[in-house]
């Protein structure tokens, strides 16, 4: 159960999504994120900084999610968590969210405006970063790779990968 505005509540079920509760009356929730996350087995979850929602789910991870139902973050296996089973949800005090997975924790930090740079980006070991002259650069141990910040269309970087600078290897 999770705080949902003036009064309401959410109320999370393992095998029927989010259900709306205002004190009267306990309806499904009825926002998108409801159908997608409905067969995921819901397991835990906990109020973010920002209004958001954390869901930790038994088949597909974790969802962030606002309190209009629209989702921020999913991140699973494919996406760089050990599993897809996440069992316990803790916000430290410098805004890392720890997950209590079936075999393992894992630590995301949620207030990074990036959620993931590996291998896909071009990226493998990055040690720095920094933005200079509208560019986002990313030193790793096999060299700088750069990006125009405006190519960076959102927090998954979800478009065209980093391109290493010359003479940088």
């Amino acid at each position: 159960m999770i705080p949902g505005g003036d009064n309401d509540v959410l109320i999370g079920t393992t095998n029927s999504g989010i259900y709306h509760y205002n004190g009267e009356e306990l309806k499904p929730w009825e926002v998108s994120v409801n159908e997608a996350i409905k067969d995921q087995q819901i397991y835990t979850g906990i109020l973010l900084p920002d209004k958001q929602i954390a869901i930790g789910t038994i088949q597909n991870g974790l969802f962030v999610i606002d309190l209009d139902g629209n989702i921020v973050l999913h991140i699973n296996r494919n996406s760089g968590l050990q599993n897809n089973t996440v069992l316990s949800l803790f916000l430290d005090r410098y805004s890392n969210l720890w997950l209590g997975l079936d075999n393992g924790i894992d630590a995301l930090e949620i207030s990074s405006p990036y959620s993931l740079l590996n291998y896909y980006y071009n990226i493998e070991s990055s040690y720095a970063s920094i933005v200079y002259d509208d560019k986002l650069y990313i030193g790793t141990n096999q060299g700088l790779f750069a990006k125009k910040i405006t190519d960076v269309k959102n927090q998954f970087l979800f478009d065209e990968k980093f391109k290493m600078l010359e003479g940088t290897k």
